[in-house]
């Protein structure tokens, strides 16, 4: 199913064209060119923007587009703030070839250095941002066994603690002004005459109980979300550390071998032979499948997973001693 990107608006942040220019200057022999240094963002912010679109259209479910277009517009706002933070840093000394090598103040030079190292993780985490969105987009509902589940949960979870931030902070505004004009939001943007109003008239007309920006079920609601996202980050974790250190221990009867796939999160059983009809029942009937890659029956690595592979081998060993199914 294409979603709609229309619903999703591309937000761009200031870059000071005044610290741009400065930076310029102070390190080159050539003029700066006027409001190249926005034109540069924006074509670095639209890079992110064009994936996020890319991958929605590829058919996303409504909540991954959410986190998609969350990180696109994070992506946006960070990387405004490292461009504005590294030409302030470039305002600081000026390079050798500008100044000369007459009195150069090189403990400045040293300091404009270290920060530049700093910035440059700065600037690695940002890229890294495109990476996340790029391994977001290969997958829909987010499944425990997909091996990216940790990243895309948590990126979900910063979408959901940042909206819930947000949340509060509006509610505090409208508490203490009444209103929603002048207000800004946590990253930045303010509301335009229109929006406020357009907003104050919303609240004014909602229900009592609820005559503010996000009523309380709202932040309820998201809060809880927070909660089962943690809880499965969590969960994930642990199985994926248990499968790391080799797995559950079972007692397999020499039936088969069960192995536990921490890179793929799926848990696998290997059988000597190919199973019988009887075998394939019970295993199908637990939900595992045959994965002719894997050359094992498997079904996803979770708790659910490692119950199934005692309920077979429990039928199996039953079987044996001529107890039936």
């Amino acid at each position: 199913m294409e979603k709609d990107t229309k619903t999703f608006e591309r937000i761009y942040y200031a870059v000071s064209e005044d610290t741009a220019r400065q930076a310029k200057r102070m390190n080159s022999f050539y003029d700066y060119k006027a409001g190249s240094a926005t034109a540069d963002y924006r074509a670095m912010a639209d890079e992110a923007y064009d994936l996020a679109e890319e991958k929605i259209n590829g058919g996303l479910t409504p909540d991954n587009a959410e986190t998609v277009w969350y990180l696109a517009t994070k992506y946006a706002r960070k990387m405004a703030e490292y461009l504005n933070a590294q030409n302030s840093n470039d305002t600081k000394c000026p390079s050798i070839m500008i100044s000369g090598a007459g009195n150069f103040p090189v403990r400045k030079k040293e300091k404009q250095n270290a920060k530049r190292a700093s910035l440059m993780n700065d600037y690695e985490y940002i890229q890294g941002l495109l990476v996340r969105i790029r391994n977001i987009a290969y997958s829909n509902a987010i499944k425990s066994s997909d091996p990216n589940a940790i990243e895309l949960l948590e990126a979900k979870l910063e979408r959901l603690e940042d909206a819930q931030a947000e949340m509060k902070h509006a509610n505090a505004y409208h508490r203490k002004h009444k209103t929603m004009k002048g207000y800004v939001t946590l990253d930045g943007q303010a509301y335009s005459e229109s929006q406020a109003e357009a907003e104050d008239e919303r609240i004014k007309n909602s229900y009592s109980w609820a005559q503010k920006p996000y009523a309380s079920f709202s932040l309820s609601n998201n809060n809880q979300n927070i909660a089962s996202v943690k809880g499965r980050i969590e969960q994930i974790k642990k199985n994926k550390e248990i499968a790391a250190a080799g797995g559950m221990q079972y007692d397999t009867g020499d039936i088969c071998e069960v192995v536990e796939d921490e890179a793929d999160m799926r848990i696998r059983l290997l059988f000597p032979d190919k199973p019988d009809e009887d075998t394939r029942k019970i295993l199908k009937s637990n939900g595992f499948v045959w994965s002719p890659k894997a050359g094992a029956w498997q079904r996803q690595l979770n708790n659910n997973g490692r119950r199934a592979v005692r309920w077979v081998l429990e039928a199996l060993k039953k079987r044996e001693q001529g107890g039936g199914e």
